[in-house]
């Protein structure tokens, strides 16, 4: 996927965490209650490491909440909370129409899974 949009010399990570942890970063980072699907972090875009590779953040996944969100289709539901989370490490969003309708088709091209 990120070298598909071409970011080939990266690295991030990705965790996958049970429903108390994310529920504990999703109250401390967001100020929002309870367990969340997704969360991302992003670095510093010059933040490298001794071989120059660009360090580009963490995702951080729960994946009982992914099941819960599509319970016919769990490993559909990881494929796409990845994408979405490397998407918002990317600095894509889905605030305004037309950011949603980028991001969505990009998800979908790389989790093979549509947005409603």
């Amino acid at each position: 996927m990120l070298r598909a949009d071409g970011h080939g010399h990266v690295e991030l990570s990705l965790s996958l965490v049970g429903e108390p942890e994310i529920a504990e970063l999703h109250e401390r980072f967001m100020h929002e209650p309870g367990p969340t699907d997704v969360l991302t972090f992003p670095l510093d875009p010059d933040d490298r490491t001794e071989d120059g590779t660009r360090v580009l953040g963490d995702v951080v996944i729960a994946p009982a909440v992914a099941a819960r969100n599509n319970p016919d289709d769990p490993g559909g539901e990881l494929r796409l909370l990845v994408a979405h989370g490397v998407l918002h490490i990317l600095g894509y969003d889905h605030e305004e129409e037309a950011e949603r309708a980028d991001m969505w088709a990009r998800q979908e091209r790389h989790s093979g899974v549509r947005v409603p």
